[in-house]
Formats: structure tokens, C-alpha cells, sequence
């Protein structure tokens, strides 16, 4: 996972810890209240657990959001590093944000409630916590960790080659010359015509170095070429070799045709009707009519 700058991560330190001080003083001052040391206490006990509800809410729902850009960078990162989509990967992260929503819309309204509600949403609470820190630990110790990971420093050695290009600086598919553009067509056509794209398990450092190519120009070009990713070009170009050997060899099995594309059987039926529309088995019927 990317190492946030340090302003940022200043800043977003600050808030959460200003907040959360606020949320202690405020609960320490209803604790006082709570054992008389003020005569007003049912009303002063009340603003202080109303504030601090608000502030914990509006912690919450910062960082969840803080939460949500970073996943949403983390998917963009994984697809534009493998050559198949990682969805599972990430998609502990996506309930943990629910849940995460959940409580902290909820804490503030539910916190005022009594006998069961409370104890139930008590419950809900602790399950909840439990969830995200199991999910956490559980990703950390499998491999989906180290693959996040390592296509995370493929994209930020790609910012850096960006930044220090001596050449031409190269940001974006509109700073492609006419002439970047023509080398990388035809690499990636001397690519394709040896069938670099049907290999199993390929990531796209695998391809920039097939295609003796850098990889932040390969990135540039397939975006130039209007697709969003590495992982969006592939599957593509795999799609379009299994609809030619459905058409060719109606005969062949639908699993022999995932392995020759290099596409895992799991995933083929939702990568061929992503792309196609259809499933592989009503091309073949719409093929063969």
C-alpha cells in the first residue's frame, strides 16, 4: 500500500487526533457530571454525549471516505498491474467500509437508546470491530498483501520514471510523440504476433519487458489506445483469439479455450460476457445459427 506524504499524513493525524481528544473531554466532563460534581447534570450530560456523538460520527465518516479514495487507487493500481481482474482481493475492504459506515452513522442515534436496541446494537458493535481486524490480519498474512503491494511499487517506480525522464517527459497518453507511438505499435505487434498475451499469469512489467519497452510508455499507449488498463487491453485481446477459436473449433471445450487464451476457467464466462455481452455458450449458438 502506498505510504501517504507527509503533509498529508500530518494533517490527517491532526484531525483524527484533535477530534479524538475532544471526544475524551467530552466524555470525561459527563463522567464528572454523571457523579454530581455539577448541579445541572442531566442537562450538561446530555450536550456532552450529543457533541461527542456528532464529533465521532464526523470522524468516522472522514476517514471511511479517506477509506474509499484509497481503495478505489488500490483497484486502479491492481488492474493496471495483472492481467485478469483482483476484485477479491480488495473486496474484504469494501464490507469493512459498509460496516464501518454503519456504526458511524448509527453510534450517534442508537447511543441514546435503552435496554435491548442498545444491547443489541452493543453487539453489532463488537461483531463488527471483530470483523474488520480479522479481515485486516487475514489479508496481511496471505498473499493478497504482497500482491497489492508489489503492484503498488510497479506504479509509484512508474510515477519516478515519469518525473525523471531526461529524454522527453512523458505524464500522460496526450504527451505520446508520434514517434513513441509508432515504436510501441510495433513492439506490441511483434508482441502479439508470438502470442505474449495468451501466457498465464502475465503482469504488464512482464510485458514492457518482452516488448522491450519501458513500462510508463506501455501504460501511456494502452490508455491512448482507449482502454483504462493493462488489465481492461488483455482481456480484451484474449477475448478476441477465444471468439476466433469458438468460430474455428466449435468442437473445442469452452475450458480448453480459457487455457489456450490465457484466462483461468473461473473467470472466463464473466470476462467473455463482460466483453462480449453473451455467454460463450450462446455465442456459440448465435456462430453456428
Amino acid at each position: 500500500m502506498q505510504i501517504p506524504t507527509s503533509g498529508v499524513a500530518i494533517r490527517r493525524f491532526e484531525i483524527g487526533g484533535v477530534i479524538y481528544a475532544a471526544v475524551v473531554v467530552l466524555l470525561g466532563w459527563a463522567v464528572m457530571i454523571d457523579g454530581g460534581l455539577m448541579t445541572d447534570a442531566p442537562q450538561h450530560l446530555g450536550w456532552a454525549e450529543l457533541v461527542a456523538s456528532v464529533a465521532y460520527g464526523v470522524m468516522q465518516v472522514y476517514y471511511a471516505v479517506y477509506i474509499v479514495a484509497e481503495l478505489k487507487r488500490m483497484r486502479q493500481v491492481l488492474t493496471d498491474y495483472y492481467d485478469s481482474e483482483q476484485d477479491g482481493l480488495l473486496f474484504w475492504m469494501w464490507l469493512s467500509i459498509a460496516v464501518l459506515l454503519t456504526m458511524a452513522l448509527t453510534v450517534p442515534v442508537f447511543i441514546f437508546f435503552s435496554g435491548w436496541l442498545l444491547a443489541a446494537y452493543g453487539l453489532f458493535f463488537f461483531f463488527g470491530i471483530f470483523y474488520m481486524w480479522f479481515c485486516f490480519v487475514r489479508f496481511v498474512i496471505t498473499s493478497a498483501f504482497g500482491k497489492v503491494r508489489v503492484a503498488d511499487q510497479c506504479a509509484e517506480e512508474e510515477r519516478e520514471c515519469q518525473q525523471t525522464e531526461t529524454l522527453q517527459e512523458v505524464r500522460s497518453e496526450e504527451n505520446l510523440t508520434t514517434e513513441q507511438m509508432r515504436r510501441i505499435e510495433y513492439a506490441v505487434a511483434g508482441w502479439l504476433t508470438e502470442e505474449g498475451h495468451l501466457r498465464h499469469n502475465l503482469t504488464k512489467p512482464d510485458a514492457a519487458r518482452e516488448m522491450h519497452v519501458p513500462g510508463h510508455l506501455l501504460t501511456a499507449w494502452v490508455k491512448a489506445s482507449g482502454y483504462d488498463s493493462f488489465t481492461q487491453w488483455i482481456t480484451a485481446l484474449r477475448i478476441k483469439e477465444a471468439k476466433r477459436l469458438l468460430r474455428e473449433h466449435p468442437d473445442y471445450s469452452i475450458e480448453a479455450v480459457a487455457d489456450h487464451c490465457g484466462i483461468s476457467r473461473s473467470n472466463f464466462h464473466r470476462s467473455f460476457k463482460k466483453v462480449t455481452g453473451c455467454s460463450p455458450s450462446e455465442f456459440l449458438l448465435k456462430t453456428n445459427r
